[in-house]
């Protein structure tokens, strides 16, 4: 568990998450995913809105919903609704899809591109997936100790802790 007082480090998950989320073992992608991926490389329209009305993006599943409103909420790079979906089959959770995001924010910025298309992503993940045992792993080692309160926070939850990824716009 990490130390309360990295929450304040703006490189702490960069550190600490995302240089350790690119060791971290593969699987290989699954039929749906290579279908999925497949599909939006092939397309012709691949950074089209799938989500022109709120009726349509409510219909979408939750993990949908959810992947989409973090990339707009907590991160400072974009990618086509159609990766957004991809990111959210990959991730299937909550956790899992955050961690991918992250790891895609730390990647973006790396390679000095602020919206991320197809390409990047196969170049980012050219031979699999992280396995559900070291996502699990890594999930663990970023909790932050709550000190007296007990328990523990989520470092990715800390916006302050993700500043050394994050586009960041000159005030």
């Amino acid at each position: 568990m990490l130390e309360r007082k990295t929450i304040e480090n703006p490189k702490a998950i960069e550190t600490f998450f995302c240089e350790p989320f690119g060791k971290l073992p593969l699987r290989k992608a699954t039929e749906d995913e290579m279908e999925l991926l497949m599909r939006i490389a092939i397309s012709k329209e691949p950074n089209r809105s799938l989500f022109s009305t709120k009726e349509e993006f409510n219909e979408m599943p939750f993990s949908v919903q959810l992947a989409y409103k973090a990339l707009n909420g907590r991160f400072s790079f974009k990618m086509s609704d159609s990766l957004v979906i991809l990111v959210a089959v990959v991730g299937k959770s909550a956790g899992i899809i955050v961690m991918y995001l992250t790891y895609l924010q730390y990647r973006a910025k790396k390679m000095g591109k602020e919206e991320l298309d197809i390409g990047d992503f196969v170049m980012i993940f050219p031979d699999g997936f992280p396995t559900d045992d070291s996502l699990q792993d890594i999930w663990d080692s970023q909790k932050v100790d709550r000190g007296e309160r007990g328990g523990s926070d989520n470092l990715l939850d800390y916006q302050f802790a993700t500043q050394s990824i994050q586009f960041l716009k000159e005030a």
